[in-house]
């Protein structure tokens, strides 16, 4: 049977030959498909190993040689890059902004690993709104408000992903931590922005100010758990866990409900002709270089503080930020969180973080 009798032409298309032996065409997608002259075989592209022609699904390829996962010892494995990991014992580290390889890693690593993609993922986010607040002018004033808010909001996220990544454990763990969820100035009406358009972007920020204020109190709750566990208090450290658990899950639903919101707010601004314009690599160096001189806007500065951000950590930020590398920025813009797949990749492996994380620490 060909592809096409199989599954219809117009969409697969079929290798070139069939498989040896087999009397079947291999189906892929359309510029999918990959063939071997050297071993005459085909298969989809992610199955494609160099010399060794097609790997099965259940191998993986490795300088030029397929390889199956070892389940002898009765142990389920996954593949992970390159390597085989241990099924529900190992987690796959696969960072988005590193030029490491993937590999197996514990449960902790992983969770520091996606805290420091969406850190830098919320700083490139931070530059790019903060070039555009800073370039806004005349008729764009309003926008300049938009941008604030989003870059403030970011710069809450980049520092709850910075903590979360370093966790120290916290001798001072008989209080619990309280979320603070801090307030911007509100975008209005005015100047193109429709009423309706206002409160979708309100709405957005809010929730992204709370999804940094759930992070932090998350990590701080563990860091908390932490402290009470070295000093033999294990009341107190069932209660941090219990109210991290709680964060985390705030923090998930909050990242999950970003797109919806993101996406209601660019709708209605597009209505007005919005057009979201990515920095240029000018705009964000000069961005930085105003960083560096005067320091963070006033206003990402004062919510931070709001939040609960002790003045190392906010000037370990602004020392961070404008020394970030602009090529990572340029081409961003306001909502980079929906057309940057770094960006949606580094929060949507946040989620599953929160996740993961919540169901352990309610176990434990």
């Amino acid at each position: 049977m060909t592809c096409a009798e199989q599954f219809g032409a117009e969409v697969t298309e079929c290798c070139s030959r069939p498989i040896p032996g087999s009397g079947n065409y291999t189906c892929c997608k359309p510029g999918e498909c990959f063939y071997s002259p050297t071993t005459n075989t085909c298969c989809p592209k992610k199955l494609q190993c160099g010399k060794a022609g097609c790997c099965n699904e259940d191998e993986i390829c490795f300088i030029d040689e397929c390889v199956r996962c070892d389940t002898s010892a009765g142990i389920p494995m996954f593949v992970c890059g390159k390597k085989c990991c241990k099924q529900d014992i190992e987690y796959c580290c696969d960072r988005i902004f590193t030029r490491n390889a993937p590999s197996c890693c514990t449960i902790e690593d992983k969770l520091k690993a996606n805290c420091k993609d969406q850190e830098v993922a919320m700083m490139i986010l931070c530059a790019a709104a903060g070039a555009v607040a800073f370039f806004a002018t005349g008729g764009l004033a309003i926008i300049a408000v938009l941008a604030a808010g989003v870059g403030t909001a970011a710069g809450v996220r980049t520092i709850a992903a910075k903590i979360c990544g370093d966790d120290p454990p916290d001798p001072k763990y008989k209080e619990l931590f309280l979320p603070n969820v801090p307030k911007v100035a509100a975008v209005k009406a005015g100047n193109g922005i429709s009423a309706a358009a206002a409160k979708a972007l309100n709405r957005m920020i809010e929730n992204r100010l709370r999804s940094g204020a759930y992070t932090i109190a998350w990590i701080r709750s563990i860091e908390k758990a932490q402290g009470a566990d070295k000093g033999g208090d294990k009341t107190w450290a069932k209660r941090h866990r219990r109210a991290a658990a709680g964060h985390a899950r705030e923090a998930a639903t909050t990242l999950e409900r970003d797109k919806s919101l993101s996406n209601a707010a660019l709708r209605e601004l597009t209505k007005a002709g919005f057009v979201d314009t990515g920095v240029s690599l000018a705009q964000v160096r000069k961005w930085q270089q105003r960083v560096r001189q005067q320091g963070l806007p006033g206003e990402t500065a004062r919510v931070l503080g709001a939040a609960g951000v002790g003045d190392a950590r906010v000037s370990a930020f602004r020392t961070a930020v404008s020394k970030l590398d602009p090529k990572l920025v340029a081409g961003v813009g306001i909502f980079g969180d929906l057309t940057d797949p770094r960006l949606a990749g580094a929060n949507a492996e946040m989620i599953k973080a929160l996740r993961q994380s919540a169901s352990k620490l309610s176990r434990a």
